[in-house]
């Protein structure tokens, strides 16, 4: 372990870097940031044993990481060491080049589609949201809880906008109306076609 910050831990060829945020300081708090992890699910376990006994022996109060949010191979590790989801944040972009020659057609829009055309659209494209974020949820289990939730909607005729381009179905939204009031329940983007809408 290095003995200047930052500080880096190691095991085998994997590592986790760490450092001290003084920002906390003027409220009182020790806190330690995580800064780099990289490693195998093998030795991210050791990892993360040696950086808690740094933390308890240093007596800092808290301790926290960024990673991205699709990335699992370290979400559950960390869940397991006592770190809690607090923050879940987005990065949205699109290359330039795309958008310059994008005219105002978006698609066809109907209000209603084919059954199995939409489950087939809903199978893998669930990125966000609670059931396809934790890290508890395997991921073939959470493409089903969507699967049968716009299975449930479908059968329970709700309300629905469905996107096509060239025939072929790209989005969809499932929503309720109250008075003038529009909820929505669910809705999705095929990934190729996000920059339509």
């Amino acid at each position: 372990m290095l003995t200047a910050e930052p500080y880096k831990i190691q095991a085998n060829s994997s590592y986790l870097i760490h450092r001290g945020s003084p920002w906390y300081e003027r409220l009182n708090k020790k806190v330690d940031e995580i800064i780099e992890i990289n490693s195998n699910k093998e030795d991210l376990e050791t990892l993360l044993n040696t950086y808690e006994d740094y933390c308890k022996t240093t007596k800092k109060d808290i301790s926290m990481i960024r990673i991205d949010s699709e990335d699992y191979e370290k979400k559950l590790p960390l869940i397991k060491s006592g770190f809690q989801m607090t923050e879940i944040s987005y990065n949205i972009s699109c290359a330039v080049g795309r958008l310059e020659n994008i005219q105002l057609v978006r698609g066809e829009f109907t209000t209603s589609c084919d059954i199995q055309d939409l489950l087939r659209l809903t199978d893998n494209m669930f990125r966000h949201g609670r059931f396809a974020e934790d890290p508890l949820i395997d991921k073939e289990v959470s493409n089903m809880r969507y699967k049968n939730y716009v299975s449930d909607l479908v059968n329970q005729n709700t309300s629905g906008v469905f996107m096509q381009k060239k025939g072929a179905l790209v989005a969809f939204m499932f929503y309720e109306q109250k008075n003038k009031e529009v909820y929505l329940k669910l809705g999705g983007v095929k990934n190729q076609h996000v920059h339509l809408v």
